[in-house]
């Protein structure tokens, strides 16, 4: 194991696993102080990571579903690779930076996140208008429903109106 349990009064940690991890390993951090966690696996596998950290606000991790909380609604900011359902546990998610926005269902994610103020995709996707349907979506319910948060940002540009989800369709043809 990586013998960092025994730091109690560890307040951030970035692991990097470099090794080969085998689906089978898991890591367990048991740290009452721990606020800020990154984790990185330079490697095809993933590992389950159990987290036991009542103070954890902000978890970067490359995939959640590999990711078991004792404590899910410590988190306010996450940042992983894939939307998946599972996040929907984090009730007090404020900010989510997904890399990957492309292949979801985004039509609950307003409600399911009632604080989130800030959501961040950031991957390219060979569809026509260049922005994900999903996307689109949500803007256009923001919109609908006159609502002031979250702010959805893709590659980097916020998007508020239908015109500036074209905009950045129409950058990335």
């Amino acid at each position: 194991q990586l013998k960092v349990n025994d730091l109690t009064q560890l307040e951030q940690i970035k692991i990097n696993v470099e090794q080969k991890v085998y689906a089978k390993d898991n890591f367990h951090i048991n740290l009452p102080n721990l606020k800020i966690l990154q984790t990185e696996i330079s490697d095809w596998s993933n590992p389950t990571w159990i987290i036991t950290a009542p103070k954890l606000e902000r978890l970067n991790c490359e995939s959640f579903d590999f990711v078991k909380l004792t404590f899910p609604h410590s988190i306010k900011h996450l940042e992983t690779d894939f939307y998946t359902e599972s996040f929907h546990a984090l009730k007090n998610l404020r900010v989510l930076l997904v890399s990957d926005l492309v292949e979801f269902n985004w039509s609950n994610t307003l409600t399911a996140f009632p604080k989130l103020t800030t959501l961040v995709g950031d991957k390219f996707c060979c569809i026509p208008s260049g922005v994900p349907r999903s996307i689109v979506d949500l803007v256009e319910y923001k919109c609908k429903h006159q609502l002031s948060t979250p702010k959805i940002f893709y590659v980097s540009v916020e998007l508020n109106t239908i015109n500036e989800i074209l905009d950045v369709g129409n950058h990335f043809r």
